[in-house]
């Protein structure tokens, strides 16, 4: 696998030395326009200083914990010198016209009535937990338990999606009608707070992957979503430091056949 990486980290730097050579007659991409079409070209560039991927050289378990790390880090980097290459630059001219392009296209949504809720779809949606709910009413007074079970946690399954469009405000697009419509469902049916969840899920839109804003992808001691993790970050959601401790050692390493099983456990608990 390393030797497979390594050669294509070769054929990229080729690749890179080709295209350098008819580069300077290109000009620079206008924003949001030229962006998303030269971003298959530049992620297969490679710049010469960059560091390359780290060969395997020991079987000992730090030293190759070491080069996993290493290599993470070496592949953050290179993401980070790619988003600032795709991406439009932050000048005030560039994120001007961006934001215009923006302003443009939500009008241009708002006038096709494209934000209109169709509250059609939400009628098959109440039936469809309705019978759900039916279900699990009627196994429960026949002493079917783990009938009435399933269809309990089917039924909390699906509430999810109106309760998410409520707390988003995606209902009826009213504050207080939609707050309404969102604590009925989460909070009185589905046993969770509706005010928590919007507090947790609006910092996850405003810092969307920050691994240490974002409490969407903060799951130490059990999950390291990002090998960052790994340096014991501070999160200023939680207020404390995430320690990458030897419990949060063990978790990790065994995050790829515990995640699943993790989720459905945390799924009939808290019901979403």
């Amino acid at each position: 696998m390393f030797k497979a990486l390594v050669s294509k980290h070769e054929e990229d730097k080729s690749l890179l030395e080709e295209d350098s050579s008819v580069s300077g007659s290109l000009t620079p991409p206008s924003p949001l326009s030229d962006a998303e079409e030269k971003g298959n070209e530049i992620r297969l560039r490679r710049t010469d200083n960059e560091m390359p991927i780290p060969l395997v050289s020991s079987s000992s378990s730090s030293e190759s914990k070491k080069v996993h790390f290493t290599s993470a880090e070496a592949l953050t980097a290179h993401a980070i010198s790619t988003d600032l290459s795709k991406h439009p630059s932050l000048d005030p001219k560039s994120q001007d016209e961006i934001i215009t392009k923006y302003r443009e296209l939500d009008k241009k949504l708002e006038a096709e009535g494209l934000y209109q809720c169709p509250y059609s779809s939400y009628a098959i949606d109440v039936l469809r937990y309705t019978i759900l709910f039916t279900l699990f009413w009627k196994f429960l007074h026949n002493s079917h338990y783990a009938l009435s079970g399933l269809f309990l946690g089917l039924f909390w399954h699906q509430l999810v999606f109106t309760a998410h469009d409520a707390g988003h405000m995606g209902m009826t697009h009213s504050f207080q009608i939609d707050t309404c419509i969102g604590i009925f469902i989460a909070d009185f049916l589905g046993g969770l707070s509706l005010g928590w969840w919007k507090r947790n899920h609006n910092v996850h839109h405003i810092v969307t992957n920050s691994p240490e804003h974002d409490p969407d992808i903060e799951h130490m001691p059990f999950f390291a979503i990002s090998h960052r993790f790994f340096s014991s970050l501070y999160s200023s959601y939680y207020d404390r430091e995430m320690k990458f401790d030897a419990a949060s050692q063990f978790f990790s390493g065994i995050s790829s056949a515990s995640i699943i099983p993790f989720f459905c456990s945390e799924d009939s608990i808290c019901t979403y």
